[in-house]
């Protein structure tokens, strides 16, 4: 088995929704880890945040991602996600394959009564790949309209065990 690498639980956020599901499923990930260490360390952040602090390691080191954002008006990023969707926009088009050590997995929020549903996350899930990332399970959209709950929680329930698959540490 390798060395465990980080894993960032990455949130954009309008409303505080994404926010807290992404506090819980590093909160889930964590009590996990403690009988079995497939991450070094668990990281939760603002997309924002993740540029400054952590995108340039991203690229160096093995590491995880799971990305829980939501879209906000017409297919806008949340504010606190904006500058991570629009590094990896620009960057899809260089060589430098800035995610190329990145498994990643993503949630993303919406709403299906506005016209660019889960747009945020479906556009961030194809930017992800375009830079080199492998994604290790398909996105999850989950709709408030109908109700988060039953997406959120079969995400919450499957990604660790697909990191796990991806980390070479078999079923969980």
């Amino acid at each position: 088995l390798n060395m465990p690498n980080d894993l960032f639980v990455v949130y954009g956020s309008a409303t505080g929704n994404s926010e807290h599901i992404a506090k819980q499923i590093a909160q889930k990930i964590q009590a996990l880890q403690t009988t079995d260490k497939t991450f070094n360390d668990v990281v939760l952040c603002a997309g924002n945040e993740a540029v400054k602090a952590h995108l340039p390691k991203w690229s160096e080191n093995p590491t995880s991602v799971i990305i829980v954002t939501s879209t906000t008006g017409d297919g806008d990023p949340p504010e606190n996600f904006s500058r991570l969707f629009r590094t990896l926009k620009r960057k899809t088009s260089t060589v430098d394959k800035i995610c190329k050590s990145v498994d990643y997995a993503v949630l993303a929020l919406g709403d299906t009564n506005y016209s660019k549903f889960c747009y945020i996350g479906e556009v961030t899930d194809k930017k992800l790949k375009e830079c080199g990332g492998n994604r290790i399970m398909d996105i999850v959209k989950a709709d408030e309209a109908t109700g988060l709950e039953e997406a959120v929680g079969g995400f919450q329930d499957r990604v660790y065990g697909e990191f796990r698959k991806a980390a070479g540490g078999g079923e969980q």
